[in-house]
């Protein structure tokens, strides 16, 4: 995430909250040198993961469900603190799952299991993980499976 939040591609109208939460993520990037740091992540890195994760949502129901965690955030306190609930959580299970998937990739694979398409539907599944499973219950269930250096 060393490039800058592009503008804002979300409309006030149809768009509004869309608009509102990307907003205060490009906000807290432009004011990163005068915001106080809260946690281990940078201010500048905190509001680009957001705004990244917003406009990368993998589907729209993930977007809605993530951006009314930022809405709800009062300050950038808040919003710092739900920055690092998603570096510690989804960010470490995706690492996790990349490094368990790198063999899978590696390996030589049958014409008939490579027809049947088991291993893109996977990857695909896998790669793009929705971003309603942040919820504590799934957050601290994901946790206590990670491998302890994941921690």
């Amino acid at each position: 995430m060393p490039e800058p939040l592009p503008p804002n591609p979300y409309n006030t109208g149809q768009q509004a909250v869309l608009h509102a939460a990307y907003k205060r993520c490009v906000v807290l990037q432009n004011n990163h040198l005068e915001v106080v740091q809260c946690g281990h992540l940078s201010v500048l890195i905190c509001a680009r993961l957001l705004g990244y994760m917003i406009l990368e949502a993998p589907t729209d129901e993930g977007r809605t469900e993530f951006v009314s965690e930022i809405v709800r955030c009062v300050n950038d306190v808040d919003l710092q603190k739900l920055a690092e609930v998603y570096k510690n959580h989804l960010l470490r299970l995706c690492k996790l799952l990349s490094s368990l998937l790198c063999p899978l990739l590696t390996m030589n694979v049958s014409p008939q299991f490579a027809e049947s398409r088991v291993i893109p539907q996977r990857l695909v599944a896998i790669h793009r993980p929705p971003l309603l499973m942040h919820n504590q219950l799934a957050s601290a269930y994901y946790w206590h499976q990670l491998p302890e250096a994941m921690r």
